[in-house]
């Protein structure tokens, strides 16, 4: 809000100073008798508002434009998160393949999850509240996040989490109850984004995995009752 002020205001001055430029030069050319200061006062005015227009649109434009270097940097930054994914020497998507909530071996995989959801989560949010980019390339951004999210993330562990996560939570993993239902709705959230702008196609297979998904948190619900 404090920036769209300031970006307002800013507008407001430059819009103002260059109405003052026209009134001054308007009176200049209207005077009858003309002084050699007078060209200089009128060139100096005139000369100084452009310059400090040009520093003011550079400003916005470098900003605009650090912010979109910053937000496609988010894709890279998830990316890296899950390709760092380590289960049985696979790594990344294949690890989350391989990947088994009933194993008996060292859940650490599921803090490399924890960071992925987060990282996701955090990135949609930055992106959504930006000031400075245009709505295309928020949504842009938000539907490669999508999208890596939905191959890379929800359709590799949406199997092993539905069949096994409620006991998993209840009886195995304190940690999970954060990681496992956070999983749910995101992968809830993703279908749903995707589906509404035409990149994931309704099927009953996927109202299936929202329906187990949802039940999965329910049943987190009722286990902290």
């Amino acid at each position: 809000m404090k920036l769209r002020i300031f970006n307002y205001l800013t507008i407001g001055m430059l819009f103002i100073l260059v109405l003052l430029d026209v009134i001054i030069c308007t009176n200049f050319i209207c005077k009858n008798d003309y002084q050699l200061k007078d060209f200089g006062i009128a060139f100096s005015i005139v000369s100084s508002s452009i310059g400090i227009l040009f520093v003011a649109l550079t400003y916005f434009f470098n900003r605009e434009s650090n912010e979109r270097t910053q937000i496609e940097k988010y894709f890279t930054y998830l990316n890296s998160d899950i390709n760092d994914a380590s289960f049985k020497g696979q790594k990344g998507v294949d690890a989350y393949l391989l990947f088994d909530l009933k194993n008996s071996e060292n859940n650490i995989i599921l803090d490399n999850l924890n960071l992925v959801l987060s990282s996701f989560e955090t990135y949609l949010n930055l992106i959504d509240n930006n000031k400075l980019v245009s709505k295309s390339f928020k949504k842009f951004s938000a539907t490669r996040l999508h999208l890596l999210f939905y191959s890379k993330v929800l359709w590799p562990l949406n199997e092993t989490i539905i069949k096994h996560g409620h006991d998993f939570i209840t009886k195995m993993h304190d940690d999970s109850k954060i990681t496992i239902p956070k999983f749910a709705r995101l992968g809830i959230r993703c279908i749903q984004y995707l589906k509404e702008n035409g990149l994931a196609q309704n099927s009953n297979f996927k109202d299936e995995i929202i329906k187990s998904l949802k039940e999965l948190i329910s049943h987190d619900r009722k286990a902290q009752k």
